[in-house]
């Protein structure tokens, strides 16, 4: 672990940012791929002892923690732009600042929307339109959930502190270690006969234990009395209106994520919930893949913004499209050509049956979806939120617009195809905008520097796979199927010279030819 003073007190230095870059990269995609595994893994353990019903219930609750989230008002993006922009300029006041008034504001949204959960959630429970059982299990759980989201604020706080000093690779060991926990605590629980609420109750506890574990390495990674409460106006207005625009944005982006599984329960029941949580579950593998690859971009592209050096923005700003477009695209592929023998062989063949069409379109959607990642980011790195929450709220009402009129008649896949829909028209307009109004720069340099070779590489997959899916029978066809293709993928990427030297070098294990600074030959 670094000194108190190396990860804020040193000059700034290319080749330093170049390390931290590649660095929290590789720990992010090892990490959220091992979840990602093991989430996948044991998810039909919770499914089969659970029941669709139950299931779909927990789906709902998990979902409404996920908008609870929010409450944050956007503080811990802030905070992480923030702190990052502090710290570019070595200013050690203003990190105290900006860091004290996100710590007082949090422990008072904690308290305040704790107690209101605990308040109020109970009537609320009774409208889910569950059966009285059900209604009992959510409103024992609503408690749990209370407890959660006091914990949750300060926990998003901690986590976001270590993200601004690029510190990545120590958050994603500890959130590796939790998230296994989380993960395997609850598939040990329903075994055991848990049920529910102990599901919700392994979250919680996990969640407290992140929250001490976060503290301690916040502490350390600091400097001594810099994480404790403040109120400083200036900060809390900077935090505020950054924030406040980012809550927006975040509040319609859940919208598009979240919304349509309370639109399925109502419309149709919360039993469909289960068969459309799944399909949703595989193909946001796409937007997990996004969030861990381009998660270290905005404090980098932050600093390097606040110093000025947008040569190097630019370069690293290309370099993770690429890199997201390049595992992106192969995963969705993936999920759209083997939809069916995929769900057959991991929750079994009602699965199959209901969700596989679903699991094409939703695939087909998230993919499109997640190259508006990175613009967004840029946009936040460079001040403008704005840009950002405008295209998200109207993101969220067409989704929601769509979701109202396709469920009724097509049940899930109805809402599947308005994730498509949305994601076809607003995506590209996005990206256009961002890069004439923010960025300044040419849509034809993203897509001839870091988009049509990986479109081409995957449209081979797609061939590839549709050869192989003659094959699949059963478990041991399929891994053999998927890893023939996505070996073809990659000698494909190579013929297509699609990474320079230094990248080539970065995938062959050093991963700093993905940030700038490194030495280019290709």
């Amino acid at each position: 672990m670094p000194s108190r003073s190396s990860s804020h007190a040193e000059p700034y230095d290319p080749q330093r940012h170049a390390r931290l870059i590649a660095r929290n990269v590789r720990w992010s995609l090892g990490a959220q791929t091992w979840l990602l595994v093991l989430t996948i893994a044991l998810a039909p353990v919770l499914i089969h002892r659970l029941g669709t019903t139950a299931y779909g219930l927990y789906a709902l609750i998990v979902a409404m923690v996920g908008y609870l989230g929010l409450l944050d008002f956007g503080l811990g993006i802030a905070t992480v732009k923030y702190v990052s922009e502090h710290l570019a300029r070595r200013d050690r006041a203003a990190v105290e600042r900006a860091v004290g008034t996100a710590l007082t504001a949090y422990l008072a949204i904690g308290f305040a929307g704790g107690s209101a959960i605990a308040l109020a959630g109970p009537p609320l429970a009774g409208h889910l339109g569950a059966s009285t059982a059900l209604v009992g299990t959510a409103r024992s759980a609503l408690p749990l959930v209370a407890a959660g989201f006091t914990i949750a604020m300060p926990l998003a706080l901690v986590t976001a502190i270590p993200t601004a000093l690029q510190r990545l690779d120590l958050v994603n060991r500890v959130n590796a270690l939790l998230g296994t926990a989380t993960v395997a605590g609850s598939a040990a629980v329903v075994l055991l006969g848990g049920g529910l609420l102990g599901v919700i109750g392994v979250m919680v506890a996990v969640n407290a234990v992140a929250l001490a574990c976060f503290t301690v390495l916040t502490a350390r990674l600091l400097w001594p009395g810099a994480l404790r409460p403040r109120i400083d106006r200036a900060s809390a207005r900077f935090l505020f209106s950054f924030g406040i625009a980012k809550f927006v944005n975040q509040l319609a982006t859940q919208a598009v994520l979240h919304v349509d599984k309370f639109l399925v329960a109502v419309l149709a029941s919360i039993s469909a919930v289960t068969f459309y949580v799944v399909p949703v579950t595989a193909a946001q593998t796409a937007m997990i893949i996004v969030g861990t690859v381009a998660g270290p971009f905005l404090p980098a592209a932050s600093g390097f913004h606040a110093v000025g050096d947008m040569r190097r923005f630019g370069e690293l700003y290309v370099r993770v499209n690429k890199l997201v477009a390049a595992l992106v695209l192969p995963l969705a592929a993936l999920l759209i050509v083997f939809a069916e023998p995929i769900l057959r062989v991991w929750v079994g063949p009602s699965f199959a049956h209901e969700s596989a069409d679903p699991l094409r379109v939703l695939a087909a959607g998230y993919a499109v979806n997640a190259f508006s990642t990175v613009p967004a980011l840029a946009c936040d790195s460079m001040g403008r939120p704005r840009v950002t929450t405008a295209f998200s709220v109207l993101s969220g009402v067409l989704n929601i617009s769509l979701s109202l009129v396709l469920i009724p008649r097509f049940g899930i896949l109805g809402a599947s195809f308005a994730i498509l829909i949305n994601s076809l028209v607003l995506v590209p307009i996005f990206v256009v905008y961002v890069h004439r109004r923010v960025l300044g720069t040419p849509v034809r340099t993203l897509l001839s520097q870091a988009i049509l070779r990986p479109v081409g590489a995957a449209a081979a997959a797609v061939g590839a796979l549709l050869c192989l899916l003659q094959v699949v029978r059963g478990p041991a066809t399929l891994v053999l199927a998927a890893a023939a293709a996505l070996v073809f993928y990659g000698a494909t990427c190579f013929a297509l010279r699609l990474f320079d030297a230094a990248e080539l070098a970065a995938l062959r294990g050093r991963l700093g030819g993905l940030a700038p600074g490194a030495s280019t030959t290709g």
